[in-house]
C-alpha cells in the first residue's frame, strides 16, 4: 500500500513528533508527497528565522519518497471532488 502525505504530517515527522515520526519511518518505501506539499515545506524551511538544518532534513526526507507531479487530470479530479463537497 502507498501513502500520500500532506504538509502537516511531513512537518510533524521532521520535527520528530512522537507517533507521527514512528509511523512515517515504518512506511519508508511506500511514501508519496505532491509537488504542492514540497513547495509548502520549502517555504517553511527557507524562512529567514528557520534553522538551516530544517532544509537539510527536508532534502534528506525527499530523497526517500516519491514526489508526484500535478497534472491536468489531477486538477480536474480535484475540482470535481471539491465541487461535490461544496454542494
Amino acid at each position: 500500500m502507498n501513502y500520500l502525505l500532506d504538509t502537516d504530517i511531513v512537518s510533524a515527522h521532521l520535527k520528530s513528533r512522537g507517533k507521527v515520526a514512528d509511523r512515517v519511518v515504518q512506511q519508508v518505501g511506500s511514501l508519496h508527497v505532491s509537488v504542492i506539499c514540497v513547495g509548502e515545506l520549502k517555504t517553511w524551511t527557507r524562512r529567514r528565522r528557520a534553522s538551516p538544518q530544517r532544509d537539510v532534513d527536508l532534502d534528506i526526507f525527499l530523497r526517500n519518497v516519491v514526489v508526484l507531479p500535478v497534472t491536468y487530470e489531477i486538477a480536474c479530479c480535484f475540482g470535481d471532488l471539491r465541487a461535490g463537497l461544496l454542494d
